[in-house]
């Protein structure tokens, strides 16, 4: 098949280079998942620590072998001008403004998505406590998004993704 590119958080791939006690593979990224869905106290974010597992299961789907790695590039961004005192932001159309709601919540979550740029598609992924993306969703501008009335009880992490933009959410399920 044709060739697909999968990447890892940079911030979990650091930490499990950091000499933190966990081995840089596979084995040592599941046993810091375990650790931190255990409630351990880590410096890395519950959510990356999850986008990695869900890229890894995702990587391997379908016995696909690994071909090669591409070494991280940090992101650049310009935040200041160089004349004085003189702050460079987004206009307010272009920020990505998430809220959800109820949360906790024992039916469903709906999630409304504003503030953003109508002409670039935004993506919302679900991802449970064990890492797997289990719904994804294309969305379509000023719309508000209802989900969740079939998941079991427990922990989600849902991103949207809007361009090079994104925000991360965590939604708790409740029993009935």
């Amino acid at each position: 098949g044709n060739p697909l590119k999968f990447g890892l958080p940079h911030s979990v791939v650091t930490y499990l280079n950091g000499g933190n006690g966990y081995s840089n593979n596979v084995n040592g990224l599941y046993q810091l998942a375990n650790d931190v869905l255990g409630g351990a106290n880590t410096a890395v974010n519950p959510l990356e620590v999850q986008l990695a597992i869900a890229a890894i299961n995702s990587a391997f789907d379908g016995c696909r072998i690994l071909t090669g790695t591409i070494a991280y590039v940090p992101p650049q961004s310009i935040t200041k001008d160089f004349s004085p005192a003189k702050e460079v932001s987004l206009p307010p159309s272009h920020e990505l403004i998430v809220t959800a709601y109820p949360n906790p919540s024992a039916s469903r979550f709906n999630i409304i998505i504003s503030g953003r740029n109508q002409e670039e598609q935004t993506v919302i992924q679900v991802i449970d406590a064990h890492g797997r993306v289990i719904e994804t969703r294309n969305v379509s501008a000023d719309s508000i998004v209802r989900f969740g009335e079939h998941y079991r009880p427990g922990a989600y992490f849902v991103r949207i993704m809007q361009g090079k933009r994104q925000k991360d959410v965590k939604l708790i399920k409740l029993s009935d």
